[in-house]
Protein backbone atom coordinates (compact mmCIF):
# COMPACT_ATOMS: atom_id res chain seq x y z
CA UNK A 1 0.00 0.00 0.00
CA UNK A 2 1.74 3.37 -0.45
CA UNK A 3 0.22 6.46 0.64
CA UNK A 4 -0.37 9.59 -1.28
CA UNK A 5 1.71 12.53 0.12
CA UNK A 6 -0.38 15.70 0.53
CA UNK A 7 1.25 19.72 0.86
CA UNK A 8 -0.72 22.64 3.10
CA UNK A 9 -3.81 20.61 4.26
CA UNK A 10 -4.72 22.31 7.29
CA UNK A 11 -4.85 21.03 10.95
CA UNK A 12 -8.69 20.74 12.10
CA UNK A 13 -10.05 22.95 14.58
CA UNK A 14 -10.30 21.10 18.42
CA UNK A 15 -13.80 20.53 19.04
CA UNK A 16 -12.57 20.85 23.36
CA UNK A 17 -12.03 24.34 22.56
CA UNK A 18 -15.43 25.25 20.59
CA UNK A 19 -17.40 23.31 23.53
CA UNK A 20 -16.39 26.16 26.48
CA UNK A 21 -15.64 29.35 25.51
CA UNK A 22 -12.37 29.70 27.32
CA UNK A 23 -10.45 31.43 24.47
CA UNK A 24 -13.03 34.21 24.31
CA UNK A 25 -13.69 35.02 27.91
CA UNK A 26 -12.24 38.40 30.23
CA UNK A 27 -11.25 38.64 33.58
CA UNK A 28 -13.74 38.24 35.38
CA UNK A 29 -15.85 36.06 33.07
CA UNK A 30 -17.87 33.33 33.74
CA UNK A 31 -19.80 30.45 32.72
CA UNK A 32 -22.29 27.88 34.29
CA UNK A 33 -22.22 24.09 32.79
CA UNK A 34 -25.03 21.91 34.40
CA UNK A 35 -23.27 18.23 35.55
CA UNK A 36 -23.74 15.09 36.96
CA UNK A 37 -20.16 14.54 38.52
CA UNK A 38 -18.15 16.98 40.77
CA UNK A 39 -16.72 19.60 38.83
CA UNK A 40 -13.11 18.20 39.51
CA UNK A 41 -14.29 15.36 37.50
CA UNK A 42 -16.08 17.70 34.40
CA UNK A 43 -14.49 17.80 31.52
CA UNK A 44 -14.59 21.40 31.72
CA UNK A 45 -12.34 20.64 34.47
CA UNK A 46 -9.45 18.72 32.55
CA UNK A 47 -10.06 21.37 29.56
CA UNK A 48 -8.88 23.94 31.69
CA UNK A 49 -6.15 22.23 33.07
CA UNK A 50 -4.50 22.43 29.42
CA UNK A 51 -4.53 26.01 29.30
CA UNK A 52 -2.35 28.90 30.29
CA UNK A 53 -5.15 31.09 31.29
CA UNK A 54 -6.13 31.01 35.37
CA UNK A 55 -9.45 29.90 35.98
CA UNK A 56 -10.91 28.87 38.84
CA UNK A 57 -13.99 26.32 39.27
CA UNK A 58 -16.28 26.33 41.97
CA UNK A 59 -19.62 23.51 42.53
CA UNK A 60 -22.90 25.49 42.09
CA UNK A 61 -26.77 25.32 42.18
CA UNK A 62 -28.48 27.49 39.83
CA UNK A 63 -32.30 27.69 39.74
CA UNK A 64 -32.62 23.73 40.85
CA UNK A 65 -29.85 22.48 38.26
CA UNK A 66 -26.32 21.09 39.75
CA UNK A 67 -23.18 22.57 38.36
CA UNK A 68 -19.93 24.30 38.12
CA UNK A 69 -19.22 27.88 37.51
CA UNK A 70 -15.75 28.62 35.76
CA UNK A 71 -14.64 32.28 36.86
CA UNK A 72 -11.10 33.39 34.55
CA UNK A 73 -9.22 35.01 37.35
CA UNK A 74 -6.29 36.42 35.07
Amino acid sequence: MTYEIQKNVPLPTSRRAKKYPFDTMAVGDSFFAPVMVSCLNSSAYRFRRGTTLKHTIRSVIEDGVAGCRVWRVA
